[in-house]
Parts: C-alpha cells; sequence; structure tokens
C-alpha cells in the first residue's frame, strides 16, 4: 500500500512574499530621505543636517532597514 504524501500548498509562501515584496516599495522612500542629508564632500554640513533634523534621520533609517529585511525575506522566499 502506497501512502500519498500530503503536498504543502505554495500559497502562504505566496502571500508572505507579496506582503514583503510591498515592504520594500512602502519603506523605500526612506532611502531617498536619507540621502537628502548628506552634502559630498562636506562632512561638517552633512552631521548639521542630521542634528538638525535627527527624528527624520531616525525615521529614514529604520525605513531603509525594514526595506532591506523586506528584499532578504522576498529573497528567500523566491
Amino acid at each position: 500500500m502506497t501512502k500519498r504524501m500530503r503536498e504543502a500548498s505554495p500559497r502562504l509562501k505566496a502571500r508572505l512574499a507579496g506582503v514583503a515584496y510591498l515592504m520594500n516599495f512602502a519603506f523605500a522612500p526612506g532611502m531617498i530621505a536619507l540621502s537628502r542629508f548628506v552634502i559630498p564632500g562636506n562632512a561638517a554640513a552633512t552631521a548639521a543636517n542630521i542634528l538638525a533634523h535627527e527624528p527624520l534621520f531616525r525615521l529614514g533609517f529604520a525605513g531603509n532597514l525594514i526595506a532591506i529585511a523586506g528584499y532578504i525575506i522576498v529573497t528567500a522566499l523566491f
């Protein structure tokens, strides 16, 4: 007697990949926000910009971390 193995449905993985893929696009503007603080060749002005807008800098940094996590999750699920 042969016992059929039950195959796992790919629906859950597909939904998780979709959510992670949307996270990439939802938090991608954080990368753009962080690039606005940097002034090439002028470290003092860059530091002054970051200190003047610290909450926005922290929010952009957190958005970058979430977008990177979403990218890693999508890569692992694909």
